[in-house]
């Protein structure tokens, strides 16, 4: 049987970074982190890409990384948005695990609230957090195969 990808997915501050890291050493599979490869294709930062190309652009440009990414065995840490388009999902579930990172809204604040990624919404931190969960549960529960509270 072929090895399987492992695709975190989750909202920001789930630690999809910190545990595809740490599953990474543990198990010797390479990691790939789609945020870190978007920088790395652009150059930029991804505030600087919002800035720039706003949301669309940036979703276009996950969109291409997500795409050229091999299909063997591997841990794959996605943004926080990747599972938005649904040609993203497929990409990611082809011959992966999918586990849905996901914590309290406390707790994601906490973890989150001193970063410099973009605001999706002008809303609040804390508004913000509710109102992009509430919309993206649905596309995550969809997506994944294994849910884990972190």
């Amino acid at each position: 049987m072929a090895k399987r990808r492992i695709v975190l997915i989750g909202y920001r501050g789930t630690g999809k970074s910190s545990i595809g890291r740490a599953l990474s050493k543990k198990t010797g599979l390479g990691y790939l982190d789609t945020d870190q490869l978007i920088e790395d294709t652009t150059g930029k930062k991804i505030p600087q890409i919002f800035e720039s190309e706003g949301e669309a652009g940036f979703r276009d440009i996950e969109q291409h990384v997500i795409a050229r990414i091999p299909s063997g065995a591997g841990i794959i840490s996605t943004g926080g948005g990747a599972v938005i388009r649904p040609a993203n999902v497929q990409m990611l579930r082809m011959n992966s695990i999918v586990i849905l990172l996901t914590s309290d809204p406390d707790v994601i604040y906490q973890r989150i609230h001193r970063t410099d990624r973009p605001s999706l919404t002008g809303l609040s931190p804390r508004e913000e957090i509710e109102q992009i969960l509430s919309e993206r549960m649905p596309l995550y529960r969809s997506a994944a195969d294994i849910v884990v509270d972190t």
